[in-house]
């Protein structure tokens, strides 16, 4: 990866979103644009060197459990207003189904995501409700006794892709680094 532009100091030097979503790990996740806006504080999207090396360090697999939560919050909140909304749901679930689900079924899996993470009722995932709902992802790999087989997909499959997804983030992007280091070292 170059950097973007001429390499005359360090300090000030910056790689592009698409330089970063064009990592092997991250070019394959259907949230990449948003992992790079919630990285870079850049309205351009451009990263800094050291807000590169934060969203690696986030991905590295010695990133605590909580620090991955925060970016994994984040990178849901798609719309930033600081919940997961029935608007960002809707789009997670098109995002993780390549927008292969229609409209009433996104509204089944709303509401069913809601009626286990929403603790308080208000429509929406607040940061201490998705903590909780990763917290007890364990819960969501068993059959809850809901059929919404009819759906074409179990309503806790969308769950466990959500939760799929934040393992990528803890666990399988630094193994991909990590190996691509070592493909690097070899070359």
């Amino acid at each position: 990866m170059q950097l973007a532009g001429e390499v005359t100091d360090f300090k000030t030097q910056v790689i592009t979103s698409a330089q970063v979503s064009s990592i092997p790990a991250i070019k394959v996740n259907p949230f990449k644009d948003q992992i790079c806006k919630v990285f870079s504080w850049n309205k351009e999207g451009l990263f800094s060197f050291e807000e590169f090396l934060e969203m690696m360090s986030v991905f590295s697999e010695n990133a605590s459990l909580s620090i991955k939560t925060d970016y994994a919050f984040r990178i849901y909140d798609l719309n930033g207003n600081d919940y997961i909304d029935q608007e960002d749901l809707r789009n997670i679930i098109l995002r993780l189904t390549n927008e292969m689900m229609d409209e009433a079924n996104i509204s089944v899996l709303i509401h069913y995501i809601l009626d286990e993470g929403d603790l308080n009722n208000d429509g929406m995932l607040s940061f201490s409700e998705f903590k909780n709902v990763i917290e007890r992802s364990p819960d969501f790999q068993k059959e809850d006794g809901r059929d919404f087989h009819h759906l074409g997909i179990a309503t806790h499959e969308i769950m466990n892709m959500m939760l799929m997804l934040l393992v990528c983030i803890i666990y399988v992007i630094p193994i991909v680094i990590r190996e691509r280091r070592k493909y690097l070292e070899i070359i």
